[in-house]
């Protein structure tokens, strides 16, 4: 794995700027080299702000020996198949919640990772916030019940 890992953003709408700006602050260790959009103008704009390459098809980043990982911020019912088709080019997958919108597609995404040897994650973000760890805490102690 190369010192830098080099990104691509899939989705260049609300929650892509984020990401961006995450892969930004840790400089040493990751570069965002490119973002696809299918609105033309959204891939330019991330692009420019983050100085990377915009492209309408994301197909095109899968075949990039100059990118790693995909970070997957489309639409939910896209997450999957765009995580599939990632693993299946050898990136790693970074995909945002939901992972995928059923149970059989989540098991697939998760397949296709484990078959092409790389890396899975999912954004939960929240996971850490008081409340959630209260929640956990509750359903941990068989408190809270179904």
């Amino acid at each position: 794995m190369p010192e830098r890992l080099r990104f691509a953003i899939v989705g260049c709408g609300r929650i892509a700027p984020r990401h961006a700006q995450s892969l930004a602050e840790l400089s040493d260790r990751a570069q965002l080299v490119a973002v696809a959009d299918v609105i033309e103008s959204r891939a330019q704009r991330l692009a420019r702000d983050y100085s990377a390459e915009a492209t309408t098809d994301y197909r095109r980043l899968l075949d990039r020996k100059d990118i790693d990982v995909i970070n997957v911020c489309t639409p939910s019912g896209l997450h999957a198949q765009m995580g599939i088709e990632a693993a299946q080019a050898g990136k790693h997958v970074v995909v945002e919640k939901p992972m995928a919108l059923t149970i059989q597609d989540a098991d697939a995404l998760i397949s296709a990772c484990a078959q092409a040897g790389v890396t899975l994650t999912v954004v939960l973000q929240n996971r850490y916030n008081p409340p959630m760890q209260d929640l956990k805490a509750l359903v941990e102690s068989g408190k809270l019940l179904r």
